[in-house]
């Protein structure tokens, strides 16, 4: 918000400003914010929004909470920015790329328990407040993420045809009634004076207009009173809907065969696989690499009837693994004490081992699988061109930050003129094409059409390629691709994406953006391995920075899920 008030102030437009407010109740904290960066946009700088956040805590709540709530709120906003409620669906996060959708779920769930853990410090009295202000938000908006997340692993377990499926829809309806209670906890409040605020329904929209009831998305149940004919228990796999044994719509009919994404000492710490039960006996299974240097765990447990679902966490001990420059596929041995698979053969799951290795001095990124993503402010190099810099906008946008061409108010930039981003990369994949996608904030040429926003792009010493990313527009039209880029809080298109060959080894990218009011969050290359998801993979292996079996790579927000 900081950054859009002062470029209306530099431009002039100071005298009025105008902000469009569905309702004021319930958004008390942003208007205060809006309120007090007109009355003087000057005293607060474009990474103010966390300090304001803990001076009105400490207003509101006192000095000894104020960090606690200025951090909780500050991660809320981005949080809700992710993926306005309206437009969440069960569809919105993987559940198999990426560990992204427990990314999302883990995030949601922290900021609740540290939100209830400040309500517990408070005197009765402020505990009214911050229920208000703060806790409803937040506890609000976990439960409406876990509904949809849930109601997505209920559709993948289903297709599975894991007894799971089931939990998953009766907690799916648990949350539905948590959603419920919390409404009405907030609208007894002191004796119901805030009766009804909470009151417009916000699941289950089906185009732009509020829904006229809350809706859950739909749920599948499986018949848990008869076995599988591919046994009790199940193997399903990071990255694929397959189950094995069996046959299913995802993988080849009577296939028996799954096979993990690849492991290389610059990619994820870990892959994943489910064993699961589908049906009524109880089994114990064990599972055994083939290879000392491949490891499982945990690599034995139960399964199926009243059994517990397992996550198995397959990785490397690379001190131990071939040297670099060799690929292998290592199988789990699998084995069940109820003695069979069904009506199948003994299902095999194969664990690609993609040895690589970078040069001693190399400091850049590095790919892994295939792909490589880069968090805007981690450039290598970013120099100034006579006033002309680059600014990190900490906090913005749907990962860690933003970066940002200022003096805002400059003119337009001729391609190589001004200052550039540089990030060292390296990779193993001789790739004819691949497509570095640029993810911008959302934008609109609000210099008009003569100075449409547009970034430049190239590797090495090649020439720059220019990409118009916001497109012209007349009578107050939208510029197309708008509803997306709103709707998923980025520019990510191809519009965005420029198309390079790419041998392997040491590479630069640059980049240039040739007018302000352009805010880069994140890169991504993709190599021919980039997979479907809402956030992009996560950020690459940095030598010099991260340590080989010590990088997490898992999931967008580098925490540990297991």
């Amino acid at each position: 918000m900081c950054k859009q008030l002062k470029l209306a102030k530099v431009r002039g437009a100071d005298r009025i400003w105008v902000t469009n407010v569905g309702d004021l109740k319930a958004n008390e904290i942003p208007i205060n914010h809006f309120m007090d960066l007109a009355y003087n946009t000057n005293d607060w700088s474009y990474d103010s929004a966390e300090k304001w956040l803990e001076l009105w805590a400490t207003r509101e709540f006192g000095a000894s909470v104020a960090a606690d709530v200025a951090s909780i709120m500050n991660r809320y906003g981005k949080y809700v920015g992710w993926r306005k409620y309206e437009v969440l669906d069960p569809s919105t996060y993987s559940v198999l790329n990426y560990n992204e959708a427990d990314a999302v779920l883990a995030q949601w769930l922290q900021l609740g328990k540290e939100a209830q853990a400040v309500y517990d410090k408070l005197d009765t009295a402020t505990q009214v407040a911050f229920y208000e202000l703060v806790l409803q938000p937040v506890l609000g908006g976990g439960v409406v993420n876990q509904i949809h997340i849930n109601a997505a692993k209920n559709k993948v377990y289903s297709h599975q045809r894991r007894d799971a499926a089931n939990r998953q829809a009766s907690l799916v309806l648990d949350l539905f009634k948590q959603d419920h209670a919390l409404t009405k906890r907030y609208h007894d409040l002191l004796d119901g004076k805030w009766n009804h605020i909470l009151d417009q329904a916000h699941i289950g929209y089906e185009y732009w207009q509020q829904p006229m009831r809350n809706m859950l998305p739909p749920l599948v149940y499986v018949q848990d009173l008869e076995d599988s004919v591919a046994g009790s228990i199940g193997i399903g796999i990071e990255g694929s809907n397959a189950t094995v044994s069996g046959d299913d719509n995802f993988h080849a009919n009577s296939g028996n065969t799954l096979v993990l994404p690849p492991l290389d000492p610059y990619g994820p710490r870990t892959r994943w696989l489910d064993v699961f039960g589908r049906g009524t006996k109880t089994c114990e299974w064990s599972i055994a690499p083939l290879m000392p240097y491949v490891s499982v765990s945990p690599s034995s447990g139960t399964s199926g009837g009243n059994g517990t679902d397992t996550r198995v966490y397959v990785s490397v001990d690379w001190s131990k693994a071939p040297p670099a420059g060799n690929w292998s596929v290592v199988d789990l041995n699998i084995t069940n004490s109820c003695g069979s698979w069904g009506n199948y053969p003994k299902p095999l799951i194969q664990v690609p081992v993609n040895v690589t290795s970078v040069p001693r001095d190399f400091k850049g990124y590095v790919e892994s699988n295939k792909q490589l993503a880069i968090e805007a402010e981690h450039a290598a190099r970013k120099n100034q061109v006579g006033e002309w810099s680059y600014r990190t906008l900490k906090g913005h946008g749907r990962t860690l930050s933003g970066v940002t061409l200022v003096p805002v108010d400059g003119p337009s930039i001729a391609p190589g003129a001004g200052p550039v981003l540089e990030y060292d990369i390296y990779t193993f994949t001789n790739a004819t094409k691949a497509n570095v996608t640029l993810y911008l904030s959302p934008s609109q040429n609000t210099a008009g059409n003569s100075r449409a926003l547009k970034v430049a792009v190239a590797f090495d010493s090649a020439s720059p390629q220019i990409k118009q990313f916001v497109s012209n527009t007349s009578n107050g039209d939208t510029p197309l691709g708008w509803g997306t880029a709103v709707t998923e809080n980025i520019w990510k298109n191809a519009n965005t994406t420029t198309t390079h060959a790419l041998t392997p080894g040491k590479h630069t990218l640059k980049i240039w953006f040739l007018e302000p009011a352009i805010v880069l969050q994140k890169i991504v290359i993709d190599l021919g391995g980039v997979l479907p998801s809402y956030f992009g993979p996560p950020e690459s292996f940095k030598a010099t920075i991260d340590s080989v079996g010590k990088y997490e790579g898992t999931n967008f927000a580098g925490i540990k899920l297991q």
